[in-house]
């Protein structure tokens, strides 16, 4: 901590005036990129989808609950195959972090006739 000699006698300053500047000069730079970043962004958003999405995120979760329970069937074997793909992407990239080595993670192939997200992800359709 700075000394500082007044009038009154010995202060302390938390920082010099110089690195205070700095601090002030980092923030305002900072805070430029983000408004920037944020124009750019802006310039290129659909607004009216963003307004929109609170009515659509409601809409889906009426139609999810209360769910249907004669479709889990068809959406077991989906899930399961979501489950271990994605426990072997992170047990792969687990490892490649602990043994410091670079390991390409598998990645399904999306054949036959996928319908939605889950069929394209497992690869299995109905």
């Amino acid at each position: 901590m700075p000394k500082i000699e007044s009038e009154k006698g010995l202060s302390w300053k938390r920082r010099t005036t110089k690195k205070q500047l700095l601090i002030w000069l980092g923030w305002l730079i900072g805070v430029s990129i983000i408004v920037f970043a944020w124009q750019l962004i802006s310039e290129k958003t659909v607004w009216f989808f963003v307004q929109d999405a609170p009515r659509q995120a409601a809409d889906i979760g009426v139609r999810m609950v209360p769910p249907k329970w004669s479709y889990m069937s068809k959406l077991i074997k989906p899930v399961w195959d979501t489950i271990n793909i994605a426990t072997i992407i992170l047990d792969t990239s687990n490892s490649a972090l602990r043994d410091n080595n670079v390991v390409s993670v598998p990645a399904p192939a999306i054949t036959g006739k996928a319908i939605g997200t889950i069929d394209a992800v497992s690869g299995w359709s109905s």
